[in-house]
């Protein structure tokens, strides 16, 4: 379950375990910016409509919770896929093409996604020291993201699933995400994700996105697994939410940092 934080105005959480493992990480809200409606007030994204400036400073107050500044962050140009690149010291204040996971060894090295009902995924080697975010909305999630950078991380650092800790951030919950059949035959034709339908209307299905990713993380041989429980659609007071706002609405940022 996550903590609620507060510094300079800004509210954030933390995952107490994540924190016990000295694991640097901010899971970011929507309050405390200076944007403005629709994206009032800390947006972080600077693809929805938000001014530069605007984006700049949230990400400044978001990164300064770290001690560190948004040239410092290595976010990604997300494609609802399942690339995973790995980045080190060299790709500071860089944003990687064409993928929905990052992952490094490199302490200082602060990896930066932006979320709006996507589930933002953490992934902890405390043995190895090395550190994932991921990007999952229901494409990512049914094209395997999270095994991908499972697997990455195997290749690269040796992490071995049994071993690492993955964190599901707040994210749209089965409550509000009626999906339709081209969503349900996603998942049947890519068949990497085992997904959590519940009925829904008239041949379309309500998706589990957290319960299908714990699903896949579990299959993996993951051991621990947490998870927010927080629905963004039902938390707009506090995390923006694409699908409840229709839209027209910001970016939460999530940071991760090995110390």
């Amino acid at each position: 379950m996550l903590r609620q934080h507060s510094a300079n105005g800004v509210t954030y959480f933390t995952f107490p375990e994540l924190t016990e493992y000295g694991l640097y990480h901010v899971i970011g809200s929507r309050v405390g910016g200076v944007s403005p409606e629709p994206f009032a007030s800390l947006n972080v994204s600077v693809s929805v409509g938000d001014t530069a400036e605007n984006v700049r400073e949230n990400r400044r107050r978001l990164g300064e919770i770290l001690g560190i500044t948004p040239d410092q962050f290595v976010t990604a140009w997300m494609i609802h896929g399942n690339t995973v690149a790995r980045v080190n010291g060299e790709h500071r204040g860089q944003r990687i093409p064409y993928c929905d996971a990052l992952i490094t060894d490199e302490p200082g090295v602060a990896l930066f996604m932006t979320f709006a009902d996507c589930v933002p995924i953490i992934v902890y080697d405390p043995t190895h020291k090395a550190v994932g975010l991921a990007h999952a909305g229901w494409r990512g999630t049914a094209a395997g993201v999270l095994q991908n950078t499972l697997h990455a991380m195997q290749q690269a650092f040796g992490s071995e699933a049994r071993e690492t800790v993955v964190a599901f951030g707040p994210s749209i919950g089965v409550c509000h995400y009626e999906v339709g059949p081209d969503v349900m035959e996603a998942f049947r034709l890519l068949g990497r994700a085992t997904p959590a339908f519940q009925p829904g209307h008239e041949g379309h299905a309500y998706l589990d996105l957290v319960e299908t990713n714990r699903r896949m993380a579990r299959n993996a041989g993951v051991s621990q697994v947490l998870e927010s429980k927080y629905c963004t659609a039902c938390h707009t007071d506090v995390f923006f939410s694409h699908r409840a706002e229709r839209g027209r609405t910001g970016r939460f940022g999530v940071l991760v940092m090995l110390a």
